[in-house]
C-alpha cells in the first residue's frame, strides 16, 4: 500500500510539476478545501448555458408584443446606467439562430431561455393571445432541437406585462391566475418539445429589487411590507402552475417543473462561535428560505422568519406580523411543489448576528438581524456586488442538498467584467475553471445531487440597471454596431473543452496555459525529476509518520478512487500547518518548499522579504519597494472632521448645520444614523490628542464648525462657547507638541444660511469671509496651516448634484458649475483676507484641500487614451487648480466642452459660468499649498465628443471610467487599492501647476462595520501608499510636505453611516462612553513616523499575499539545492 501511495504521489508532483493548471489566487488561505480535484460529473450531466428575453431578444414593440414593466422603467430613465434599454439588446429575436449555432459549436446539451409573457400574451391576460409570439418561441424550440439542444424554458424573468402591472402587479392577488392561464398556455404550445420548466427566476430580486428598493422594475421602495406580499402571491402562483402541469400534462409529456432561486452563501464569521452558526442559518433560511421551505419542506415560511417578523411587527405597531401567513389549505398546495432545485449563484460573505433591531421604517434587511460583509481580499468583478469565492458554491449546493434533498441544478453561474472589448477574458475562464471544480468536489467528495450546470452568459447583455456597462457573455456583443455581431472569448472555448471532457481530465490540463496560476512557471525536466526524487522520499516519511491527517486522506487516500488533487497553494502551505508533522517531517517539507519554489517562481527572495503589495498590478519595476527617509519637517498627520467625530449637535450653543437636518429627515443615510454623538470628541478630545501623542504625530488636521462658533453663520451672532471648545482643542494639541492643520468648511453648511439658497447664492462669499476672519482673528495666533475648503468637488457633486449628501440638491447638469463658482470665489476672498491683515503677524499658510482619483489611460499608447486621462483629471482637480493655480479661469476644455454642449442642448450660454477679467486676476495664486486628498484610480478612455447628451456634470467630458477587477477592494465600492497611482498623481500635480508645496492631507482605507483590530489590510494600505509617496519625493522630486492618515477614529460616513470604518482607532458606538480601541495600524503608522520613513532591518512589514519571487533562480542553485535536499531527506529518515 505505501508502494502504491508513493507511485500515486509521484504522479501528483509530475502532472503538478509539468501542467501549469489554474490554481485560484491564494487569497483563499485554506490548501485543502481549494485543492483541484481531477475527475469527471456523470455521464447525464447537463452542460448549459443561458440567457432571458429582456436581456437579448430586442424586437421590444415587434409584431403585436405587449409592453413589459421593464420597457416602462427603461423608458421612463433615470432608471438605468446611461439611459439604456433593452429595446434592441442582442436583437435575439431576429438573431437567435446564430446563437443556437454558437451553442452548438461550444458543444452544450441544454440552454435555459425565458419566454416574454408579454409577447405571447399582450395585456397579460389569456383573453388576447399574440401567435407571432407563439411562432417565434415555436422557432427557436425547434432551432434547438434540430441542434442536439434540450430546450431549459423559464416562464417568468422578470418582465411582467405592464397591464398587469397597472392593476398592482404582483402584489394583487388576482395575478395569481392570470399567472396560472400564461403557464397552460405555454405548458401546452410548447410542452410537447419542453422537458424542463422553471416557473420563475430568482423570485427574490423580484420582491426585493422590484418591490422593496426600487431599484428594478416596477420601481417601488416598500421593503418592509410589500416586499412580503409579493412574494406570497409569487410563491402560490408557482405552486399553482406546479399543480396544473402536474394534473394535465405531466402524464402526456414527461417533463418536470421547478422554481429557480438565488443566493450567496454565507459563511460564518466564526465558525466555533454558536452565535455565528445561528446567523449563518438565518440568512440562508432569510434569503432561500423564504421561498424554498414551502415549496420544498412544508408548505410555509421557515420557523425563524416568522417568529423574528411577527415579534418586530408588533413591537412596531403593527396589528399582524407584516409576513402574511398561508393557510392549511394553500400549505398542502405549496409543499412539494419542486421536481428539482434551480440555483442561481455568483458569490459569497461573511454572517456575524447582530443585536435585534427594530427599524423605522421597518426593513427586510434589519428583520433577521444579521451582519453581512465580504473579504477585501477576495477578487472583484465588473459588478460591484460580485467578489470570486469559489469555495462557497460546494459549500452552498451542500446546504441546499442537506436542507430539502431534492435534485439540483446550478441555472446560473458567472462573473462580469467592464464595458470594453476584450475577448481573451482570462477572469471569466479562472472563474469558471474554480466553480465548476468545487461543483464537482461537491458532486463526488460530499454526494450532493447536482444535475446539471448553467453559465451566464452565452452573450454579454442588458444588465438590468447597469444597463451595458457590465459584461457576463461568453460571446462578446457589438452594442454600438446595428447588426450586433458576436464573437466568441476564450471563455467559450475553455467551458466548451470542460464540457468535451465532461470535467477535468489530467492529461489535458498538462499541456493547457495557466491564465493566472500561482503554479509553474519555467520548470525544467531535471528540476521536475529532483522534485519526483524528493517527493518520493517526502511520501516515505508521510506516510510513517502521519496515518490519519486531512492532508493525507486528500492527497492519497482518494486516488483509489481515480481522482487526483493539485494543492492551490503550493507544497509550501503544508509547513503552516502546525499539527499536521513532527519536527522531522516539517524540516522535510521546508526542504522539499525551497525546490519546488526556487524553480516554481512562487515565493519571495529570501534576500528581499519585505512587503510588496500584491502584484496583480503586473508591473515589479513600478512596485518595487523603496528604503528611505523623508525630509526632516515632513509633517505626519492624522485627520477627522467636525460632523463626523464631534457630537454634540445641539450643545452649548451651536446652530443647526446642513448634515444635522440632513439625518435627522431620515432616508439619507444607511440605517438611518446620525452624526449627533458620533464619537464625541466634543468631550473626548483630549483622549484622541493623547492616542495622536502616542503614535508620535507631529501634526493633526481637523475642522472647525462654521454652526458652532457662528449657529445663523452670520457674525452677528457669535457663540463664545463654540470659540473656546476650539480654543482649548489647539491649546491641548500645542501642550502635546502636535500643529494644528484646521480646515475651515468641511461640509457642514449652517442650515440659516442654505435657508438661503447655500453655496448657490452669490451672497454666501461675504459670510463665509466673515467666519474665516474670525477664526484667524481668535486662533490665528497658534494655527499656521489654515485649509479654506475640503473637497469643493463632493460639496457640489454630492450635496447639489446627485442630492446623497446633504443639502440633497439634485442638480448635476446646472446648479454643480454655480456653486463651484461661488466656492472658488469664497476661497480667493479669505485667502486675500489672511494675506492682507493676518500673514505678517501671525506667518502661518493658506491653500485649499483638492480630491481627486488618479486617472490611468487605458492605453498609454493610444493617443484619445491618453488626452481622456488628462481631460477627466482636468474637469476633476482642474476645476478648482486651474483658476487658483494657474490662471484665475476654469480649464480650456471644461470651458469649450460644456460651452459646445450648453449651445447643442438649448442653454443661451454656457452652464459653466464665467469669471470676470478682475476676478481672474483676484483668484489666480490664491493658495499657499496643494492640499491633496486621494484614496484610489481608474482607467479612462475617450467616449468622443456627444452634444446630444442630456446636461450632466458626468456626460460632459467624454470620459469614459473604469477600475480593474483585479485590484484589491475595500469596504467602499469606490475605494479599490491601487499604490502607484498616488505616485503618479503627485507627479502629475508638478507637471501641471509646477514645483508647489504639496501636502497629502487625506489618505486611507475602509473596514466593513465590524470589530477588527488587527485592520492587516489598512496595514498593508499606509505601507504601500507613502511608500509610493516616498517614491515621489526621491525619484520624481515632488515637493510633498507632509502626509495624513484618514482617518485616526472610526467615524460617521457621510450617506455610509457607521457601515464603513476608516479610523486606526476603533470605536465601539454601541457604548455610550464611546470607547476607544487602537488597531494594529496605529502601530504600523506610528512605526514609519518613528522611523520617518522606511528603514531596510527596522521596518516591520504587513504580511504579504502574493509577490513575484523567485521565477528567474539560477539553475546552478537548482541543481545544488536538489542534490542537497535528496541528501537532506536520506540523513534524516535513514
Amino acid at each position: 500500500m505505501a508502494t502504491y501511495r508513493l507511485l500515486v504521489f509521484i504522479t501528483l508532483c509530475s502532472v503538478s510539476a509539468l501542467a501549469q493548471e489554474f490554481v485560484y489566487p491564494n487569497v483563499f488561505n485554506d490548501p485543502e478545501r481549494d485543492a483541484f480535484l481531477y475527475g469527471t460529473f456523470p455521464d447525464d450531466f447537463a452542460w448549459s448555458s443561458a440567457t432571458s428575453s429582456y436581456q437579448i431578444e430586442g424586437a421590444w414593440d415587434g409584431e403585436g408584443k405587449g409592453e413589459s414593466i421593464w420597457d416602462t422603467f427603461t423608458h421612463e430613465g433615470g432608471h438605468v446606467y446611461n439611459n439604456d434599454t433593452g429595446d434592441v439588446a442582442c436583437d435575439s429575436y431576429n438573431k437567435y439562430g446564430e446563437d443556437v449555432a454558437l451553442m452548438k459549436a461550444m458543444g452544450l446539451k441544454y440552454y435555459r431561455f425565458s419566454i416574454a409573457w408579454a409577447r405571447i400574451l399582450p395585456d397579460g391576460t389569456i383573453d388576447n393571445i399574440n401567435e407571432p409570439g407563439i411562432t417565434y418561441y415555436n422557432n427557436v424550440i425547434d432551432e434547438l432541437t434540430e441542434a442536439g439542444i434540450a430546450p431549459m424554458v423559464t416562464l417568468y424573468h422578470w418582465d411582467l406585462p405592464q397591464a398587469l402591472q397597472d392593476v398592482g402587479g404582483w402584489d394583487n392577488e388576482t395575478i395569481v391566475q392570470h399567472f396560472n392561464d400564461y403557464a397552460d398556455l405555454c405548458f401546452k404550445r410548447f410542452g410537447n418539445r419542453v422537458k424542463f420548466w422553471i416557473t420563475f427566476n430568482e423570485p427574490w430580486i423580484v420582491s426585493l429589487l422590484g418591490y422593496g428598493t426600487g431599484a428594478f422594475a416596477p420601481g417601488i421602495a416598500e421593503i418592509g411590507t410589500t416586499v412580503y406580499r409579493t412574494t406570497h402571491n409569487i410563491i402560490k402562483s408557482h405552486a399553482w402552475a406546479y399543480h396544473t402541469y402536474n394534473d394535465t400534462y405531466r402524464a402526456t409529456q414527461m417533463g418536470q417543473v421547478g422554481i429557480t432561486l438565488n443566493s450567496d452563501f454565507v459563511e460564518p464569521w466564526d465558525r466555533t462561535n454558536a452565535s455565528s452558526v445561528e446567523a449563518h442559518d438565518r440568512q440562508l433560511n432569510f434569503n432561500l428560505g423564504w421561498f424554498a421551505h414551502a415549496i420544498y419542506k412544508n408548505g410555509d415560511y421557515p420557523e425563524v422568519m416568522k417568529s423574528k417578523i411577527a415579534a418586530k411587527s408588533t413591537a412596531q405597531g403593527f396589528n399582524q406580523s407584516r409576513l402574511p401567513e398561508f393557510t392549511d389549505e394553500e400549505k398542502t398546495m405549496i409543499k412539494g411543489t419542486g421536481d428539482f432545485f434551480g440555483l442561481n449563484h455568483y458569490t459569497s460573505n461573511y454572517a456575524i448576528a447582530v443585536p435585534e433591531y427594530l427599524a423605522n421604517p421597518p426593513s427586510y434587511w434589519t428583520d433577521s438581524d444579521v451582519g453581512s460583509w465580504q473579504d477585501e481580499a477576495w477578487p472583484g468583478s465588473g459588478s460591484e456586488w460580485l467578489k470570486i469565492v469559489p469555495w462557497g458554491i460546494r459549500r452552498l449546493v451542500k446546504w441546499v442538498h442537506d436542507e430539502y434533498r431534492v435534485p439540483i441544478y446550478v441555472t446560473e453561474n458567472g462573473v462580469s467584467t467592464h464595458d470594453v472589448y476584450e475577448l481573451d477574458d482570462k477572469i471569466r475562464q479562472d472563474y469558471y475553471r474554480a466553480y465548476i471544480n468545487e461543483l464537482l468536489k461537491a458532486v463526488v467528495l460530499d454526494g450532493s445531487d447536482v444535475r446539471g450546470y448553467t453559465a451566464w452568459s452565452l452573450l454579454d447583455n442588458f444588465e438590468w440597471g447597469a444597463g451595458y456597462s457590465e459584461r457576463f457573455g461568453m460571446h462578446y456583443v457589438n452594442f454600438s454596431d446595428p447588426a450586433r455581431p458576436r464573437e466568441a472569448k476564450t471563455s467559450a472555448t475553455m467551458y466548451a473543452e470542460i464540457i468535451s471532457n465532461n470535467g477535468f481530465l489530467p492529461e489535458n490540463l498538462i499541456t493547457s496555459p495557466s491564465p493566472t496560476t500561482s503554479g509553474a512557471t519555467s520548470t525544467t525536466n531535471g528540476s521536475i525529476i529532483a522534485v519526483i526524487i524528493v517527493a518520493a522520499v517526502f511520501v516515505s516519511a508521510f506516510d510513517m509518520l502521519t496515518k490519519t491527517t486531512k492532508i493525507q486522506r486528500l492527497c492519497l487516500d482518494k486516488s483509489s478512487r481515480g481522482l487526483s488533487f493539485r494543492f492551490t497553494k503550493g507544497i509550501a502551505q503544508m509547513h503552516r500547518k502546525k499539527t499536521l508533522v513532527e519536527t522531522k517531517m516539517k524540516m522535510l517539507i521546508t526542504l522539499v518548499s525551497l525546490i519546488v519554489f526556487v524553480n516554481v517562481g512562487d515565493v519571495r527572495s529570501v534576500d528581499d522579504p519585505e512587503f510588496v503589495f500584491p502584484d496583480v498590478f503586473n508591473d515589479p519595476e513600478r512596485d518595487a519597494f523603496l528604503y528611505g527617509t523623508f525630509p526632516d519637517d515632513f509633517a505626519w498627520s492624522s485627520a477627522t472632521s467636525s460632523y463626523q467625530i464631534e457630537g454634540g449637535w445641539n450643545a452649548d450653543g451651536k446652530g443647526e448645520s446642513i448634515w444635522d437636518t440632513f439625518t435627522h429627515e431620515g432616508g439619507h443615510v444607511q440605517n438611518n444614523d446620525t452624526g449627533d454623538v458620533a464619537c464625541d470628541s466634543y468631550n473626548k478630545y483630549q483622549d484622541d490628542i493623547d492616542t495622536m501623542k502616542d503614535m508620535g504625530l507631529n501634526a493633526y488636521r481637523f475642522s472647525i464648525s462654521w454652526p458652532r462658533v457662528l449657529p445663523d453663520g452670520t457674525i452677528d451672532n457669535i457663540n463664545e462657547a463654540g470659540i473656546k471648545y476650539y480654543s482649548d482643542v489647539i491649546d491641548a494639541l500645542i501642550l502635546a507638541e502636535i500643529t494644528p492643520m484646521v480646515t475651515l468648511y468641511h461640509w457642514d453648511l449652517p442650515q440659516a444660511l442654505m435657508d438661503d439658497g447655500g453655496w448657490d447664492n452669490e451672497t454666501i462669499i461675504d459670510p463665509f469671509n466673515d467666519y474665516a476672519n474670525l477664526c484667524f482673528e481668535r486662533f490665528g495666533n497658534r494655527v499656521k496651516l489654515w485649509i479654506t475648503f475640503n473637497e469643493p468637488w463632493v460639496v457640489t457633486l454630492l450635496g447639489y448634484g446627485t442630492g446623497e449628501h446633504a443639502p440633497g440638491i439634485e442638480e448635476i447638469g446646472t446648479t454643480v458649475y454655480t456653486t463651484s463658482h461661488n466656492i472658488i470665489k469664497a476661497h480667493a476672498k479669505a485667502w486675500h483676507t489672511y494675506d492682507d491683515n493676518w500673514r505678517q503677524s501671525q506667518a502661518g499658510q493658506i491653500g485649499i484641500t483638492l480630491n481627486s482619483n488618479f486617472v490611468e489611460p487605458i492605453d498609454r499608447d493610444d493617443a484619445s487614451s491618453v488626452e481622456a486621462a488628462d481631460r477627466s483629471l482636468q474637469f476633476n482637480l482642474g476645476w478648482y487648480a486651474h483658476p487658483i493655480f494657474i490662471n484665475g479661469d476654469y480649464p480650456e476644455v471644461m470651458k469649450d466642452r460644456i460651452g459646445q454642449k450648453s449651445m447643442a442642448q438649448g442653454f443661451n450660454e454656457s452652464r459653466l459660468p464665467e469669471f470676470t477679467d478682475e476676478e481672474k486676476a483676484y483668484i489666480n495664486g490664491t493658495s499657499d499649498f496643494f492640499g491633496l486628498n486621494h484614496y484610489t484610480s481608474n482607467y479612462a478612455w475617450d467616449l468622443g465628443l456627444n452634444l446630444n447628451t442630456d446636461p450632466s456634470y458626468w456626460a460632459d467630458s467624454d470620459v469614459g471610467s473604469m477600475q480593474d477587477d483585479a485590484w484589491p477592494t475595500s469596504a467602499s465600492s469606490w475605494l479599490r487599492v491601487v499604490p502607484w497611482g498616488i505616485r503618479r498623481l503627485l507627479a502629475w500635480i508638478k507637471k501641471e501647476y509646477g514645483d508647489l508645496p504639496v501636502y497629502v492631507t487625506e489618505n486611507g482605507y475602509s473596514d466593513e462595520d465590524v470589530r477588527e483590530l488587527d485592520d492587516v489590510m489598512r496595514q498593508k494600505y499606509y505601507t504601500s501608499y507613502i511608500n509610493e509617496v516616498l517614491k515621489a519625493i526621491e525619484v520624481d522630486e515632488v515637493d510633498v510636505k507632509g502626509y495624513t492618515a484618514w482617518s485616526l477614529l472610526d467615524n460617521f460616513e457621510w450617506a455610509e453611516g457607521y457601515t464603513e470604518r476608516f479610523g486606526m482607532v476603533y470605536i465601539d458606538f454601541s457604548d455610550e462612553d464611546r470607547i476607544r480601541v487602537p488597531k494594529i495600524s496605529t502601530e504600523v503608522y506610528a512605526e514609519i513616523v518613528a522611523n520617518h520613513g522606511f528603514i531596510k532591518g527596522m521596518t516591520t512589514m504587513p504580511t504579504t499575499m502574493m509577490t513575484t519571487g523567485m521565477a528567474n533562480a539560477p539553475k546552478a542553485l537548482s541543481v545544488f539545492l536538489t542534490s542537497f535536499i535528496t541528501l537532506g531527506a536520506y540523513i534524516l529518515f535513514r
